[in-house]
């Protein structure tokens, strides 16, 4: 921004706002032409690129005692005198001379800057940068830095007052909960009352911010899924929070199985389910992850082989920071129920899991964690890999997709599977044995 329109250098290191700190008069360069001069694309063009850009102060202005003239403002920085007028030469052409210039006083005030030209006079330059914002319903979300600290009043007051619709202002003050997905939270200004309403992707959605998570930044997100996931699909959503998955996907005709560990998330889920009306498609439950797995999607997935073996069946597993710790349930999630398997059934369930991929993760890279941590090696070939958004400058959310080997899920527990490929080699050698001298099962070979 040009220095001469800033904000009064006076209000740096505010801690409490003062909005008539900002009240401020500068001598601006003008030129007075007529109307009609303005309409014309060259001359338009050349005075735009020089002319003032604030809130709420127009870079052409009527003369009202001079019907047919206006008056274009200009950045004092850009125009200091009429030479330096870049359409200079063409309003010459057109009967414009030196003697249309002339410097007005205009009074500037609070309601002239953004909240981020604000926070920049205040804090200045060489002080630490506010920005990156979320909005959700009537709530701004900071994530403000230990070096904000002598601020974050002054941050709060500013955001209120100039965020159309914001009625609190929270910032971030812990990580994620790790059990509920939460955050810690202080509210900076405005109401204490976080209940909210957000829109995304054609739904609506009902929330306690202060009790649920909610990331605005993963709309596309959940957009893109839903769209990929067949519209006639059995969709499994693990830890479906609020049901930003589950309720789009039920609306384009999905039969969901939508899960939250979190009571508070369940409730809402509840509520935004029937508030989208897909409560004929959509049922919730409130469990752990795994035990949702293991005895609701078991069971359910049987039950769909049966009447379609050839169901399109999606795990959606959005946890960043912990999904990738529940795939060991998937290990050998139907040994012991093989016979309650259709005899025919051609699919298997495709898994979405999100996670972090972090440059100095200890633990590895994505696709290593996902082979320790389900027992199986995966090829790698087989696994599609979605960048998401990146979180931090060494930190990116992705989605990994992947079909769950039916070896993989009839394994015993306590086997550890080397790889899809390996596993069906070796099977496929036990079962020429077996058809010439029948083995117990107690003595088929494990894979170590």
């Amino acid at each position: 921004m040009s220095s001469a329109l800033a904000p009064p250098i006076t209000v740096r290191g505010m801690k409490k706002l003062d909005k008539n700190a900002f009240k401020k008069e500068v001598d601006v360069p003008c030129l007075r032409l007529k109307s009609h001069l303005i309409s014309i694309p060259d001359i338009l063009a050349g005075l735009k690129a020089q002319t003032i850009r604030l809130a709420k102060i127009k870079a052409f202005q009527y003369l009202p005692e001079e019907p047919g003239m206006r008056i274009a403002v200009f950045d004092p920085d850009k125009v200091a005198a009429w030479e330096e007028i870049d359409a200079k030469d063409r309003l010459m052409e057109l009967g414009v001379s030196a003697d249309a210039f002339f410097l007005k006083t205009i009074h500037f005030s609070w309601e002239n800057w953004t909240s981020g030209e604000i926070l920049q006079a205040i804090i200045g330059d060489d002080g630490p940068n506010v920005a990156g914002f979320s909005t959700v319903g009537h709530i701004v979300h900071l994530n403000l830095r230990p070096e904000h600290d002598a601020f974050k009043q002054v941050v709060g007051e500013v955001i209120l007052d100039k965020i159309p619709c914001c009625r609190s202002v929270i910032n971030k003050t812990n990580v994620i909960d790790n059990e509920f997905r939460n955050i810690s939270y202080e509210v900076l200004a405005g109401s204490e009352d976080l209940q909210t309403v957000v829109k995304e992707n054609a739904c609506t959605f009902h929330l306690d911010y202060a009790h649920v998570y909610w990331n605005p930044r993963l709309g596309r997100e959940h957009e893109r899924l839903t769209q990929e996931i067949p519209s006639n699909a059995l969709m499994y959503d693990v830890f479906a929070g609020i049901g930003p998955f589950a309720v789009p996907a039920g609306k384009r005709g999905c039969t969901v199985l939508a899960n939250d560990l979190n009571p508070v998330s369940y409730d809402y889920l509840l509520k935004n389910i029937t508030l989208n009306k897909v409560g004929n498609r959509v049922t919730a439950y409130n469990l752990d992850g795994r035990d949702f797995i293991r005895t609701v999607v078991k069971d359910n997935m049987i039950l769909q082989w049966k009447c379609n073996p050839n169901a399109s069946i999606h795990i959606v597993m959005n946890l960043p920071a912990l999904a990738e710790e529940f795939v060991d349930v998937f290990r050998g999630l139907f040994h012991g129920s093989e016979s309650d398997v259709p005899a025919d059934r051609n699919s298997l369930p495709t898994v979405h899991l999100y996670c972090f991929d972090k440059t100095d993760d200890p633990r590895g890279v994505p696709l290593d964690r996902l082979d320790r941590n389900i027992g199986w090696k995966m090829d790698r070939h087989a696994i599609d890999r979605h960048f998401v958004r990146q979180v931090a400058p060494s930190k990116d959310m992705i989605r990994l997709r992947f079909l769950l080997p039916w070896e993989l899920l009839t394994a015993a527990r306590e086997e550890t599977l080397v790889s899809s490929t390996e596993s069906i080699l070796i099977r496929e050698e036990e079962d020429i044995s077996d058809s010439v001298i029948p083995e117990p099962d107690s003595k088929r070979r494990k894979i170590v």
